[in-house]
């Protein structure tokens, strides 16, 4: 093919992923408009959303750190991590400030909506919080975009032909979407899809200025980086890559690389400015663990919790993740200036994950805590494509493929509550129920019933629904509703057994 074809084809991509991004934006507000079974999917609600929030409007509109009116009007759950602290008698916020920076503008622009339809412009009326719900949806959106340049530039540089690396580059975005929970949290007010946008430009331009000496360069990628540290805080991890890849690039042009990097660490802290600034507002201090002592445990004795568990472990969730981090081992041994420093990165990052007594994210999907790491999984699942044979190619695109819907049915089964959310799995709750999503809805909805039913003082029409429902398989929701309507129907024998059986079902569960 020629290289005007070549290029056309690269566009077209670029096109197919703008229309993707747009897609979703659009999709997004129109979800919202319909409020599909009462509900509106922009919300700020929960205990990390309005911890997120309260920080970017009181930036907005107080330019401080005080966050009692913002917890007034948009208060979170109960949670010590946004209570009020003892120490300086302000409210805290135990979440990295970056990703409420990234949306200030965004809640900006919806309260000047607001004002223009005639709304509060308050920054809690409706524009104002749809387009800070917005913030991710667009963030994702930019962020594959900028995913994919980096991962076609890779591609090529392993010797694929332009064609065919934009191809796989492509693929491995959408795979990364569907085949991770990046496209789960695209769409929730935390900072997960943040920083999937600030670490898929990071990679990107890191690769343009890789080889680069002058300050001016460095210093933009300080910039994103430092941004990236703050967006989460296991991401300074990230910052250290550029620096280990310097490490395979020998010593020529020694010293001007030595002074661009330290230019580039000093703009990468300045980002540190503010959060330092909140966290000695709320807590008292410049330098703190928000979450008080004992938040971390070493060594990470949850690494392979943080990894394997059924509970949210990352690769039992997303097991896209298993392939990527195996193209990773194998490109860092074919090329270790380009993929070693990642793998370290990643490495790191679930290191640190697995030393936080909360590694699974409370009610998280997937290892939420990884999310920032995915654009890492592209890289490897990239140079996978690359540096097979064909046939071991083909496999590779079937296996990520038959990943993406295992993932994106979890993902159903998660949003729907059709799956425990905060405990491990059994086999038929992990794999078999994925392929009985009809029959698993029937059953819920039946307990639901149930509930309804022994509250109206019902209890053996109670009985009568939940014992059909046992023909869709065992359940532990069934289970427990059973034994309390048995209970309530006065038949103890048989709401004993119920909760013998509902023991070995629970014994049943995986890792």
């Amino acid at each position: 093919m020629d290289v005007p074809a070549e290029k056309s084809f690269t566009r077209w991509c670029y096109w197919l992923l703008a229309a993707f991004a747009i897609t979703l934006a659009v999709g997004f507000v129109l979800g919202d408009n319909l409020s599909l079974a009462g509900k509106r999917v922009a919300k700020v609600a929960g205990v990390d959303p309005p911890g997120y929030f309260g920080v970017s409007h009181a930036i907005l509109f107080h330019r401080n750190f005080d966050l009692t009116e913002e917890y007034h009007r948009v208060k979170p759950d109960d949670s010590p991590f946004t209570a009020m602290r003892k120490e300086t008698g302000h409210y805290g916020s135990v979440y990295a400030i970056g990703y409420s920076i990234l949306a200030t503008p965004f809640l900006g622009a919806g309260t000047l909506l607001d004002r223009l339809a005639g709304n509060a412009p308050d920054g809690y009326s409706h524009f104002a919080i749809l387009g800070y719900c917005l913030t991710n949806v667009v963030l994702t959106g930019l962020g594959l975009i900028a995913l994919f340049t980096f991962l076609r530039n890779v591609a090529e540089s392993w010797g694929t032909a332009p064609r065919p690396a934009a191809l796989y580059a492509l693929f491995a975005v959408g795979a990364t979407f569907c085949g991770t929970n990046v496209g789960y949290y695209a769409f929730s007010p935390m900072s997960h899809a943040a920083t999937v946008f600030c670490a898929s430009v990071f990679l990107a331009y890191w690769w343009r200025v890789r080889d680069r000496t002058d300050i001016r360069s460095w210093v933009l990628l300080g910039l994103i980086g430092g941004l990236l540290s703050v967006t989460r805080w296991q991401d300074i991890f990230f910052l250290g890559g550029p620096i280990l890849a310097d490490l395979f690039s020998g010593t020529a042009g020694i010293v001007s690389r030595i002074r661009s990097r330290i230019v580039y660490g000093i703009v990468a802290m300045l980002w540190w400015i503010p959060q330092l600034l909140e966290w000695k507002y709320m807590y008292g201090k410049y330098l703190t663990v928000p979450q008080g002592g004992g938040f971390f445990v070493f060594p990470p004795v949850f690494f392979p919790q943080a990894l394997f568990s059924t509970r949210d472990g990352w690769i039992m969730w997303t097991p896209l993740v298993l392939l990527g981090l195996g193209g990773l081992v194998w490109g860092a041994l074919r090329s270790a200036r380009l993929i070693l420093p990642w793998l370290v990165v990643v490495t790191l990052e679930i290191a640190i994950v697995g030393s936080m007594w909360t590694w699974h994210g409370g009610e998280g999907f997937s290892e939420r805590y990884m999310t920032s790491s995915a654009p890492l999984i592209a890289l490897g699942l990239v140079t996978l494509l690359c540096l097979a044979t064909r046939p071991a190619r083909i496999l590779a695109m079937a296996a990520a493929v038959v990943c993406c819907v295992f993932t994106a049915v979890g993902a159903v089964q998660f949003r729907l509550d059709l799956v425990p959310r905060s405990d491990r799995l059994t086999a038929s709750e992990y794999l078999t129920d994925k392929f009985r999503l009809r029959e698993v809805r029937r059953r819920k909805a039946a307990v639901q019933r149930a509930e309804q039913l022994i509250g109206q003082g019902s209890p053996a029409a109670a009985v009568a629904v939940l014992e059909a429902a046992e023909v869709y398989g065992p359940d532990r929701e069934v289970f427990a509703e059973l034994s309390k309507a048995y209970r309530a129907s006065g038949r103890e024998a048989d709401a004993q057994d119920t909760d013998r059986r509902l023991t070995m079902f629970l014994q049943s569960r995986l890792f």
